[in-house]
């Protein structure tokens, strides 16, 4: 255990590209699911200038949220004579460029969506960058572009794609951040060639508002905090904090006919505030980016407690620490944490929701691999399936090349009281450690660290405090002990 430990707080293995951007984990908002539940995928010119004076006005842009990326919701053609990306006239009547100088004159960074294939991934509506990296480049440079997040859809998608994009943009001299969505990557020894093109990266596949889909997000960055570090982040997705927009804003569907009302603000939220707080304690910890990826004109209480915490955001933002991960709570307990289960012989996978306009077919577009869990889809099928009796799985792929998908699940109900499972820590820059303690249960569970066990370096004792709450909860001796309601987390700060 002392060497997963020592692993902990080791400096980032593998140096991260570095074109002058992204030397902290970006802090902002992106479009997915702020209009409509996520994945409606439209967005708007109003909208954009919307949540950019709300950024300033509330003050989130002084606190860093700085960022405003559009997901694959401007929905762009081609200019028939000159090959350039257009973006969809009824969305933004006046083109990119008025928008990004509205953002840029209020200090905003401003950012877009692309893919490596033909396509995007909103159902083949708008054409990706393959065969168009340097001149989608050079557009979104001349545009005044600052960040680019690059999809895996469509025919052509291909590792290659991810670098000859990030090559076409360093190329162009204006800094830009790249960000992959997906790709082989992610499933790399430190996280493969991500690090070499791309200031960013996702960890696993699209987080939804749901704390299934938490789990899975965290789950996919267990064991690899030491893999990033300034210029280098893996990314957990958007953040669904208040909640995801409502189907009752929009008509039509999600596609070119559809229409979504952007000038009321409204939350649906699939999860409860004590495991938006889980979410975001996590994202804290592992110094994620911190994008918002709902509405935030509408500030609800737990979006108030979570998005504007200072003490919290400090520590996502340490960017010389080296990010947290998993560590044994107490290695001296008699108890063991459950292990997981193994994977069945015969596996299993059902289609409960086709979120695609391709067919799925079990078998033939979608299926699992025996003694895994691992469940894989092709040709265009996207939905949400039931993997090995693990329900609320999100897998998807736009191209005519398969994807795996994790058929993850949470660890299961809490433990008895008094059992020690995982806590998530990270070593600060100024020798104070923050510790996350996640219930991922269904009931409230007493949950335990011990000092030693997590590698504190002051001795017997600590002081602890309530990140959330904002308050000390005086000296600990040894090991810390306190209840967590269900499917929420503590996040605390051990000083000396």
């Amino acid at each position: 255990m002392k060497s997963a430990i020592a692993l902990l707080f080791l400096v980032r293995s593998t140096a991260a590209y570095n074109n002058g951007v992204m030397q902290k984990p970006p802090m902002g908002w992106q479009t997915w699911c702020s209009v409509g539940p996520c994945g409606v995928d439209h967005c708007f010119d109003g909208q954009i200038r919307a949540m950019a004076d709300t950024l300033v006005k509330s003050g989130m842009k002084d606190l860093g949220y700085d960022h405003i990326v559009l997901d694959d919701c401007w929905h762009p053609s081609r200019d028939e004579k000159t090959g350039e990306l257009v973006p969809f006239a009824r969305f933004f009547p006046d083109g990119m460029v008025p928008v990004i100088d509205y953002l840029h004159n209020l200090g905003i960074k401003f950012g877009l969506y692309t893919s490596v294939g033909d396509v995007t991934c909103h159902g083949g509506w708008s054409p990706g960058s393959l065969g168009h990296f340097k001149q989608d480049a050079n557009t979104f440079a001349k545009w005044g572009v600052d960040y680019v997040k690059v999809d895996y859809c469509g025919k052509g998608d291909d590792p290659s794609g991810h670098q000859n994009l990030s090559r076409a943009m360093n190329a162009t001299g204006r800094p830009m951040a790249l960000e992959l969505c997906r790709g082989p990557y992610q499933n790399e020894d430190h996280w493969g060639y991500a690090p070499e093109f791309a200031q960013g990266w996702r960890a696993t596949g699209d987080h939804h508002d749901e704390f299934s889909s938490v789990i899975q997000q965290v789950n996919a960055v267990k064991g690899k905090g030491s893999w990033s570090g300034p210029y280098g982040y893996a990314y957990l997705d958007m953040m669904m904090t208040g909640g995801q927009g409502c189907e009752s804003q929009g008509t039509g569907g999600k596609g070119e006919s559809g229409h979504w009302n952007w000038t009321v603000p409204e939350h649906c939220p699939g999860m409860t505030d004590a495991q938006y707080r889980t979410e975001a304690s996590l994202y804290v910890i592992v110094s994620s980016p911190m994008m918002i990826g709902t509405d935030l004109r509408l500030m609800t209480p737990i979006m108030k407690e979570l998005l504007l915490n200072e003490e919290a955001i400090a520590i996502n933002q340490d960017y010389m620490a080296t990010p947290g991960d998993a560590v044994e709570a107490c290695t001296n307990s008699v108890f063991a944490a459950a292990p997981s289960p193994p994977a069945p012989a015969v596996c299993s996978v059902t289609l409960g929701t086709q979120v695609s306009k391709s067919h799925c077919t079990a078998g033939t577009t979608f299926g699992c691999t025996n003694g895994t869990d691992t469940m894989w889809v092709t040709d265009g099928c996207r939905g949400v399936f039931t993997c090995n009796g693990v329900e609320n799985v999100h897998c998807g792929h736009d191209g005519d090349r398969a994807s795996h998908c994790a058929c993850t699940s949470g660890p299961g109900p809490s433990p008895p009281s008094g059992l020690d499972g995982d806590v998530w820590v990270r070593k600060l820059t100024n020798g104070n450690f923050a510790v996350a303690v996640p219930n991922w249960g269904n009931a409230a569970a007493e949950l335990s660290f011990c000092l030693d066990s997590i590698g504190w370096t002051g001795g017997a004792t600590a002081n602890v405090r309530n990140v959330w709450n904002k308050t000390d909860l005086g000296v600990v001796h040894g090991k810390y002990t306190a209840t967590v309601a269900a499917g929420d987390t503590l996040l605390l700060t051990l000083s000396k």
